[in-house]
């Protein structure tokens, strides 16, 4: 259901506001590199910020109004740039335009060589981590083969795991506290707090801290800073939320994201990433969920390249999506005289795909006829589609079942049915629950569950 946890993974947290007075550079070989470009992060999606020409292979950015502090990206196109962190401090590039990645050196800058620093030392981490890993993979693989003697090899190596991760944390601890007042020690700070849902040492070492509880673990400071967004924070606080609290609940999962979405302020670039992200979350079990997930983002910010990245990934709302709005039907009705949906509104009305032979339809008919006779006076109204071939069977169930409200329609072509073909329909009985202005607000609403909606949207 979600991403997969890795070990290497980071969040880029973005602290205080503060300003970064100019970005100088040199670059050599830069007879093809006209421009160089800054680009900014919101979550782990990079936009064009700025820009400045290269001119005698110097350039410089300058700033007085303050920007941001947090990761931003820097070179001449967004595969050949680097990661910097933009804070207080005036910062002096050099480098090759034809070997951007690897031959950019920075100077006058705490913030990134502390980066370097906190990345040198992740990937030796990681390194060890890879090690122990192949290690356990080879000895659990003969463990099973039936050598009973391996566990205790097992274990020792967990043991090893253990110790690694708890110098993990205790680098981190002390790496904040030498560049104090930086983001990167706060990022290093973040990081000294352990992810308690996993068997490890930090679990047994750290269980009792109140602190590291999961009713804890998402906090709406982290959702209401919008620095946190200057880099991937939250997205990783989400990856890590629910892949360890709801890896395999998707329902849960979507009752979680949503309560978290309430954290962050309306209009934020905070509530941008958590819709956003929350996307690549869900992967695709529920693609109409995902639909009106992105709808939402693009309702509620639709100037946003973000939003626009969100339909990207979901497509558009279809009309017959949850929240989206009916398609007009026009048919004829039993007496050969055209009837509409749209002459409806205003009603709450259920549009109901059946036949005549179809059994199960004809079995789910009296629940239909309950809710009519129960809600009838309450403006409510049932259009009924049906997929007939033969008017004298559609008719005589029509009597058979007591369907006694006027709207039925069929153009008798059966499967070919065209308001089934605008619905999407594959299967009957389906049916369409919509409000007053015609926005579905139900589906496959059968047996208690359609008079259950219906109270609920009476009882408003």
């Amino acid at each position: 259901m979600y991403l997969k946890r890795t070990l290497s993974t980071l969040l880029l947290i973005c602290p205080v506001l503060c300003i970064s007075q100019s970005i100088k550079g040199t670059l050599a070989n830069s007879g093809n590199c006209k421009k160089i470009f800054l680009y900014e992060y919101i979550g782990s999606n990079i936009f064009p910020f700025d820009s400045t020409n290269i001119t005698n292979s110097a350039f410089e950015f300058s700033y007085k109004v303050p920007i941001p502090r947090g990761f931003y990206k820097l070179g001449t196109s967004p595969e050949k740039s680097i990661d910097i962190i933009l804070g207080k401090e005036n910062i002096e590039l050099s480098g090759d335009c034809e070997s951007f990645l690897t031959g950019v050196k920075l100077s006058g800058s705490t913030e990134n060589y502390g980066n370097y620093v906190w990345n040198t030392f992740n990937q030796e981490f990681n390194s060890k981590v890879e090690i122990l890993k192949k290690k356990s993979n080879e000895i659990f693989s003969r463990y099973q083969q039936g050598d009973p003697e391996l566990n205790g090899q097992r274990i020792r190596i967990q043991q090893e795991f253990d110790s690694l991760e708890m110098t993990k944390y205790d680098y981190y601890r002390t790496f904040s506290g030498q560049y104090p007042g930086t983001f990167i020690g706060k990022v290093a700070f973040f990081y000294g707090v352990p992810n308690l849902s996993q068997d490890t040492a930090a679990q047994r070492v750290f269980s009792n801290q109140r602190e590291f509880t999961k009713a804890t673990f998402i906090q709406s400071q982290f959702f209401t800073d919008e620095e946190f967004t200057h880099g991937a924070m939250l997205e990783q606080k989400l990856v890590m939320y629910l892949q360890n609290y709801y890896q395999n609940d998707f329902v849960s999962g979507v009752r979680e994201l949503q309560r978290i979405l309430e954290l962050t302020p309306p209009g934020s670039r905070c509530r941008e990433v958590v819709f956003h992200h929350s996307l690549k979350l869900l992967g695709n079990q529920d693609p109409e969920f995902n639909r009106q997930w992105a709808n939402r983002h693009v309702k509620e910010f639709p100037n946003s390249k973000l939003a626009k990245k969100s339909v990207e990934i979901t497509g558009p709302l279809l009309p017959t999506d949850m929240g989206g709005k009916a398609p007009e039907i026009t048919m004829q009705g039993v007496d050969g005289k055209n009837l509409s949906l749209s002459s409806l509104k205003g009603k709450v009305v259920l549009i109901d795909f059946w036949a005549s032979w179809c059994g199960p339809c004809r079995k789910e008919n009296p629940v239909v006829v309950q809710a009519y006779q129960k809600f009838k006076n309450k403006k409510f109204d049932i259009f009924s589609v049906s997929l007939d071939n033969l008017k004298e069977n559609w008719l005589s169930a029509i009597v058979k079942d007591k369907l006694v409200w006027k709207n039925h329609v069929s153009d008798l072509k059966g499967w070919q049915n065209k308001a089934a073909k605008d619905y999407g329909v594959t299967g009957i009985p389906t049916n369409f629950l919509i409000n007053e202005n015609g926005i579905i607000i139900g589906k496959n609403l059968r047996g208690p569950a359609l008079e259950n909606k219906l109270k609920e949207v009476f009882q408003k």
